[in-house]
């Protein structure tokens, strides 16, 4: 197939950015430590947290919970374990502390972009 990416507009700037934004479903990249580097409106409304609030955080820190409310030991977390390993995976009946302090239930997907053979973090679609 070669290089052909036929319709997409690779070349527009923000095209990318304006499709994730776009998107319905929360989206989150972390760098490869776990900090969250952006998020998508969809992401902040779901969360009850602003980028601004989130950028430069520790996403299992700040959101991660066990039903009860109570922090996930980091050694138990499958997203973290995820973002180490550099591959995809996917996740049920996670919880996760909203900016309000309500607990939500969450499925994730994710999936680290690369960039040549560097590992650079993951992109995460929260449900």
């Amino acid at each position: 197939m070669g290089d052909d990416v036929g319709l997409w507009p690779v070349g527009e700037p923000g095209f990318w950015r304006q499709v994730v934004e776009r998107l319905v479903t929360a989206v989150l990249v972390l760098d490869t430590a776990g900090r969250v580097v952006a998020a998508n409106p969809a992401a902040e409304r779901l969360l009850g947290r602003t980028i601004a609030a989130m950028r430069g955080t520790d996403a299992h820190d700040l959101l991660h919970r066990d039903a009860d409310g109570n922090r996930v030991p980091r050694d138990r977390c499958p997203l973290l374990r995820t973002l180490a390993e550099g591959k995809g995976a996917r996740g049920e009946g996670g919880t996760y502390l909203r900016g309000d302090g309500r607990l939500l239930a969450v499925s994730w997907s994710a999936s680290p972009p690369y960039g040549g053979r560097l590992r650079q973090g993951c992109g995460t679609a929260v449900h």
